[in-house]
């Protein structure tokens, strides 16, 4: 964050040839004013500078050089501050005095920022939880469905072959995905010359194949069919 973001503009002036009973004035519901020369930026006064001070409250300011600028980073500014132990510092913007920044103003600033940087690390973190949970159920779920299907496989399977007429499956391509025992009898085929694959049209004759194709591709579909074709023995 820059420093322009906490600069406070409007200050009250006064001149460097101010009395003592004027600077207490304009410092009464200030906490610091700038001291002006001729209508030109000369320095800062605080109320703790006028109380040391019972000379010259304005002395000690004539020979200040300590300036900053609008782009300078908040945390620079602070680290400025303690390390010459001033809680305020004049703010120049383009060599011109823009106004001052205060520590307070700063730490505020920088409370904020990591309260909200701590609130959107929360946020995110509850996000991604919420997200971590969600998934670990989807997986936890897919897992419980694949176990049924294999074991609704199984059994299926196990049925099958209990049934004394031909049952097989096949892909859109015609080949066979599986088929119970009588399957196997009929066709003259084993389980490991599924597994090599087998296409339905290889276990019809020659003449009944084309009507074997199309009869297949009606059926992925959704239509209906009765037809009876010649198995090769």
């Amino acid at each position: 964050m820059k420093v322009k973001l906490l600069v406070r503009r409007h200050l009250p002036k006064v001149d460097v040839s101010a009395s003592r009973e004027d600077l207490r004035t304009a410092l009464g519901y200030n906490s610091v004013v700038v001291v002006t020369n001729a209508g030109e930026y000369r320095g800062l006064l605080t109320k703790n500078d006028l109380n040391a001070n019972t000379v010259d409250p304005t002395f000690s300011h004539r020979s200040h050089t300590l300036t900053i600028d609008v782009e300078e980073e908040i945390g620079q500014a602070l680290e400025t501050m303690r390390s010459t132990d001033m809680s305020v510092l004049p703010v120049f913007e383009a060599g011109r005095f823009a106004g001052v920044v205060h520590e307070t103003d700063i730490t505020d600033a920088l409370l904020q920022y990591r309260t909200a940087l701590e609130r959107e690390v929360e946020r995110y973190t509850n996000e991604l939880s919420a997200a971590n949970a969600n998934l670990q159920l989807k997986i936890e779920e897919r897992r419980r469905t694949e176990t049924a299907l294999r074991e609704s496989e199984r059994r299926y399977r196990e049925l099958a072959d209990l049934v004394p007429q031909p049952v097989f499956e096949t892909n859109k391509e015609g080949v066979f995905t599986f088929a119970n025992k009588a399957a196997f009898e009929l066709f003259g085929y084993c389980p490991e010359d599924l597994n090599r694959g087998v296409n339905i049209a290889a276990c019809v004759i020659p003449e009944d194949r084309q009507r074997a194709r199309l009869a297949l591709q009606t059926r992925i579909k959704g239509a209906e069919h009765d037809i009876q074709y010649t198995a090769l023995s």
